[in-house]
Order: C-alpha cells, then sequence, then structure tokens
C-alpha cells in the first residue's frame, strides 16, 4: 500500500486498487474515542451489516503502542468512516469529518488521474486487458484506454500512409497515374488517393505530382 498524506494532515492509505483506507488508530485519536470502542462498533456493524463491512472495504491491520508492541486495528475505506463518523458529535468532530471529506476526495481524484493515465499509455499499445479496477476507475481507466488507442491508430495509418506514398512517389513522378501506381505498389487505388488527399491537408504542403488517371 502507498501512504499518502493530505493537505488536511490526515494520513490515509491507498490499497492495491487504489481505493483509499484510513487507519482506526488514527481515526479514534482524531475524534477523541478510545480506540477500543471504535474496533467494539466495527465488531457491532459487522454483525448487522456483514456484506458492507467486508472485502477491500475493511482489511485488519497492525500498529505499535507505547512500549512496542503490536496491536490490532483495521484499515477502513470511506464507507465505513462514514458510518462511525455518524455517532461522532460536537464542534470539532463536524471539523475533523470535514477534513476527511476533503481527504478521500483528493486520493480518490488522484487514482482516478492515475487510472486514465495508465488506460492511455495501454490504449496506445492496443492489445491489452482492462485491469480489475472498482466501477469508477474503471470507467477514468477505460476513457484513458480509448484516447490512448485512437491516437496510437493515428499515429499507425499515417505511418502507413507515409510508408506507402514513398514507394509509390517514384511512380507517379515518372507520370504514372494513382491506379497505375498503387497496382505496382500492390495497394487499393482508392487507399492511395485518400493517403495523397490527406497529405495535401497538412500544414505543409509537399509537391506530390500525382495524376489521377
Amino acid at each position: 500500500m502507498t501512504n499518502v498524506l493530505s493537505s488536511s494532515a490526515i494520513q490515509l492509505e491507498q490499497s492495491e486498487n487504489g481505493i483509499p483506507l484510513v487507519s482506526t488508530l488514527q481515526i479514534s485519536q482524531h475524534f477523541g474515542k478510545k480506540h477500543k470502542h471504535v474496533l467494539d462498533t466495527i465488531n457491532v456493524l459487522r454483525k448487522s451489516a456483514p456484506d458492507l463491512i467486508s472485502g477491500p472495504k475493511i482489511r485488519p491491520a497492525e500498529y505499535l503502542d507505547g512500549q512496542g508492541k503490536p496491536r490490532p486495528c483495521f484499515l477502513v475505506d470511506r464507507d465505513i468512516f462514514s458510518l462511525l463518523a455518524m455517532g461522532f458529535t460536537g464542534k470539532a468532530a463536524l471539523e475533523w469529518k470535514i477534513r476527511y471529506i476533503e481527504a478521500f476526495n483528493v486520493l480518490e481524484a488522484h487514482a482516478l488521474e492515475l487510472a486514465r493515465e495508465a488506460g492511455y499509455r495501454q490504449g496506445l499499445e492496443s492489445g491489452v486487458t482492462p485491469l480489475a479496477l472498482e466501477a469508477a476507475e474503471k470507467q477514468s481507466w477505460l476513457k484513458g484506454f480509448k484516447e490512448g488507442e485512437r491516437k496510437g491508430r493515428r499515429e499507425m495509418r499515417r505511418k502507413d500512409g507515409l510508408s506507402r506514398l514513398e514507394r509509390a512517389l517514384p511512380y507517379l513522378q515518372k507520370g504514372l497515374t494513382l491506379t497505375e501506381a498503387a497496382r505496382l505498389i500492390d495497394c487499393p487505388p482508392s487507399t492511395l488517393r485518400n493517403t495523397v488527399r490527406r497529405l495535401r491537408r497538412l500544414p505543409v504542403q509537399t509537391a506530390t505530382p500525382t495524376r489521377e488517371e
């Protein structure tokens, strides 16, 4: 997991699939609660809502106490934090709730951006399978993947077109028609014709002698 320190001085951790998690120990310290009571609340929630308090939303962890002994704690996601924070009242508690919401927002936005960038890079290469991501992150990954794939295809078509034109150019310079040149380089005449038209639309024009027939 990667530790991330937010602007509000709240330390969140990121799971393997990008879900922001926070330690129950940190929650107890910020909200002025005994850690044992926070763990007791977690156990109550697990019994009443086992489907929600499970899987990637909660992870067992450890911390060292004042004597350097390992003690149990949990890393929980935004949903479980929200359930815990419902019972915390008072002005200070409200301020901490706002800080935690901001910290979760920052890390989740960062995870989505990383997913989009990863999808973009892999889209350029094409032929890869999307990673097992959460719904929102997967959506962001796919968006980047499609952007990269489109750019990769355009770049491939551009290179193919230039290569095709390089092979046809000697024949065109000798006065052959596009159709004749296309046959000599084993290319459909319409494909070569479209390549020449795209080239003529470029900002820097290249003198390419062509005869349609």
